[in-house]
Parts: structure tokens; sequence; C-alpha cells
């Protein structure tokens, strides 16, 4: 399995991320947010610059007087902070202009602009300015803005063009960005070395957690993970790798009991194969004690070929839990008169009173071998297992979409306790007929996985006479239109 980052890169990656994110964002808001200031401070001081020169616009014998004293002396501003102007006149051209703009014009927008009209300009020889324009009536000596004496037309309108050079404004942003640049740096490797303390610091019970799942063994699994005060999103994981190591150790324990209970179980019918052929070869004997002894060790070869056979299914669907590809309908009372055929006589010797009572009509959807196995199994539980001289039910019924076949019987050597280990392999309710060659203790619960297997399920209780119960229930459905007609 090739292995990529460890866990705690990849926190820190992405702690760093967001931060540098987050940061990237506040310099960016905070770098707008300053030059937006600046620039309605610079906006401000032109703005009232503007009002300066323009108040002192007078119509005076016929012309436009600037008193260009006092246009020059507001030029006078900050060290680095240069100021130009130039004075229109409708219809005639340049009045004035700065003395500083040497052979240089500023860029004249057109049009009228009764309010101040701010916006980024260049100069000719490519400096950036922030320039001002305003058209105002130059006012009458002695009188309002715009007034005549005498005369009925207005004073001629008067536009003022106001540059700052934006050197000194530019300059200020370059710093703040380097200030801000300098402090998001230091910003993020202080993050950084808080973040790979903090990240070690939270993996502390992964490592824990690590170090006690190495200390496991597979020579003891009984024992748990414990993690003493671990985060409440390691509780999860600890108790489901605990429940893990509580499956592995039953399915092991499973194991080596399947082994054991094998190797019991094949010892007797080995033990009872070698002993007929050692007594059959101990002396010469005629051809008929000769049948007679290899069909004794044919009956027991064929005891252990069905438990082999039994435990190579349950291995197959142990391994398999998908549903059989050959299931289909299958007419319930009609398949449990075939499976119970060859034990009637059988229940006849014992003196069992049979109550055969399977529901006309019913089918269950199912794998028909299966099934067979299934009812075989159960029935002949039911005869060899009841009390002499005792009772069987068998019926059926369907209930909710499903159909139920229930075969009850007498059986007093099986206590209530034990009810629900019949279907453990290799378990006996008797035990003192544990080398019984019929049944190797294999049915019940191959049987319980062959109805898991056809999406149904076994199970086995105690009834209201304290007869043993074993219900057997399966999907069913009508069967198709052409098996009904």
């Amino acid at each position: 399995m090739r292995s990529g980052h460890s866990l705690r890169f990849r926190l820190l990656m992405a702690v760093m991320t967001a931060s540098a994110v987050v940061l990237l964002a506040a310099w960016a808001a905070l770098y707008l947010l300053v030059r937006t200031s600046l620039l309605q401070e610079l906006d401000s001081a032109l703005v009232q610059q503007a009002q300066v020169m323009t108040s002192v616009f007078e119509w005076k014998d016929g012309r436009v007087d600037l008193e260009l004293g006092k246009m020059i002396e507001p030029q006078k501003t900050a060290p680095g902070d240069h100021r130009y102007f130039e004075v229109w006149q409708e219809g005639m051209g340049p009045l004035a202009r700065s003395p500083s703009l040497a052979k240089l014009r500023l860029p004249r927008p057109k049009g009228v602009f009764p309010s101040p009209q701010l916006s980024f300009a260049e100069l000719p020889n490519g400096r950036p300015v922030r320039l001002l324009a305003v058209t105002v009536r130059p006012r009458w000596e002695g009188g309002g803005e715009g007034s005549t004496q005498g005369e009925n037309r207005p004073a001629p309108r008067v536009t003022l063009l106001l540059a700052s050079d934006l050197e000194r404004f530019e300059t200020s942003l370059t710093q703040l960005a380097y200030l801000l640049a300098a402090v998001g740096l230091a910003a993020i490797l202080a993050t950084a070395g808080g973040a790979w303390w903090a990240v070690g610091f939270g993996l502390r019970p992964m490592r824990a957690l690590a170090r006690r799942i190495e200390d496991l063994g597979e020579e003891d699994l009984s024992r748990r993970v414990e993690l003493p005060a671990a985060p409440t999103e390691l509780l999860s994981v600890v108790e489901r790798l605990n429940q893990l190591l509580a499956r592995l150790e039953a399915a092991f324990e499973r194991e080596k009991s399947l082994l054991a209970n094998l190797a019991h179980e094949l010892r007797t019918p080995l033990a009872g194969l070698s002993f007929t052929m050692e007594v059959s070869l101990s002396r010469p004997r005629s051809p008929r004690e000769y049948m007679d002894d290899m069909s004794q060790c044919l009956a027991i070869s064929q005891q252990m070929q069905g438990m082999v056979d039994n435990l190579l299914t349950m291995a197959r669907l142990d391994s398999s839990r998908e549903q059989s590809p050959g299931a289909c309908y299958v007419d319930l009372a009609e398949a449990l008169e075939q499976v119970w055929a060859p034990f009637e006589d059988q229940a006849l010797r014992k003196g069992l009173s049979v109550a055969w009572e399977p529901a006309q009509g019913l089918s269950a959807w199912a794998d028909p071998n299966g099934l067979r196995v299934i009812l075989r199994n159960l029935l002949s539980n039911a005869v060899d297992y009841s009390d002499q001289g005792g009772s069987l039910e068998v019926s059926t019924n369907s209930v909710g979409g499903q159909v139920k076949i229930s075969v009850a019987n007498t059986a007093s050597r099986l206590s209530s306790k034990h009810t629900d280990r019949i279907f453990e392999r290799f378990w006996r309710g008797d035990q003192s007929r544990s080398g019984d060659q019929a049944h190797a203790g294999l049915g019940l619960a191959l049987s319980r996985q062959l109805a898991e297997a056809m999406q149904g399920n076994l199970e086995a209780c105690r009834d209201a006479q304290s007869r043993l119960l074993i219900t057997l229930s399966l999907p069913g459905t009508p069967p198709p239109a052409d098996s009904a007609e």
C-alpha cells in the first residue's frame, strides 16, 4: 500500500492554506481601505484649494481678473506633493497656467463642470496626476458670481483645471504594501509554528492508539484497546476496533472449536472403520461375512462423506451471502410431502402422533435443492429426537408477505436453556449420542445458513405445550399465473 503524506502534514497544510487566505483577504481589505482614505484626503484638499482659487475670479472692465499672486500661493504644499493649474476662459483659450508646468499642458476634459469633477489623468511626460475640473462664472467686482453692471449678458464661464502629483500618494501605498507583506509573512510563519505544535499536540491520542494496537498480538485476542481520556472523535474508533477484535476472537474460537469438534466427530467413525476392517481381517471369513463388513464400512464412509459435504456447503455459504441463482417459486405442500416420505415408516415405529397440516396453495421463493435440504434436516431431527410415543406437528401459514413452515415435536431430553444452541456446529443436546452416525450436529447449522442465503430465517423456541418448535421463514408470493391456471 503506497503511503501518502502524514496526517500532521495534511492538517498543517490545511491550516496554513486557510490562514493564508484569511490574511490575504485582510491584507487586500486594509490596503483598499487605506488607499480610499488617502484618496479622499487628497480629493478633499483639491476641492478646498479649488474653492479658494475660484473665489478670487472677478469680471472687471470686460475681462477676467485672476489675481495670479493668490493663484500661485496655494501651490506651496508639502515636499514631494506638486500641484499644477490651468485656467481656461470660454471662447478665448487659456488665461493662466502654473509656472511649474513649463511647456506641458494639463489634459483638458470636454464639457462644462458646474461641480468639481475628479479623475485620474497623465501628463504628457507620463507622470500620473489627480485632476480636478470645475467651471464657474467670475463674480463682478463688488457684486455676486456672474453678475454684470450695465450689461445684458453674463460673465463668460471659466474652467479651472487643478492637478496634484500622485508620486507621494503612490509612494505611501507602496510602503504600505511592503509593510503589510512583511507583517503577513511574519504572521504566516508564526501561525505555521503554532499550528505545527497544536497539530502535534492534538495527534498525541492517535499516536497512543497506534502504540496500543501495535502491542496487540495474535497470541491473545482477548485483549482490548484501552485509551484513557480519549477525545470524542476517537471514542467511536476505539469502540469499533474493540468490536472488531471481539468478532475476530469469536471467529478464531469458532475455528478452534470447529477443528476440535471435527477431529472428535471423525475419530469415532474412523475408529469404527478401522475396527471393522481389523476384525474382518483377523481370520478367514465367508463371502457373506465379508459383504456385511464391507457394507458396514461403506455406511461409515458415506456418513463421513456427508459430514465433509455439509462442511464444504457451509464454507461456501460463509464466503458468499448472495441469494442462489436457482431460486424459483416452490409449492410448500408438495415439497413437504416429497421430503416426508422416507421418514413416515420411522415415525410409525416410534409411535409418533403426526399432525400433518400444510396449507394448500402456499409458495415460497427459494432454491428447490436448498429447501429440500432444510426440510430433510428439520424432519429428520424431529423424528429422531422425539420422545418414544410422542407427537410431531408440521404446519405452514403466511404472514405479511412471508411463508412460515413450523415443525414441533416433543423432545424432553432437550432443556429450555439449550434451545438456542441447536444451531451451533457439532452441538447435540444428547451428548451420549456423540458417536451417532446419523447426526453429526451439522444439519441445523447448515439449514440456518441455507435459509439466510435465501433471504429467510430459521428460529427455535418452546411452544405453549413445551414442545420444541422450529420455524422456517421465507419470502412468499402467489405462484405465477401459469401455475395458478
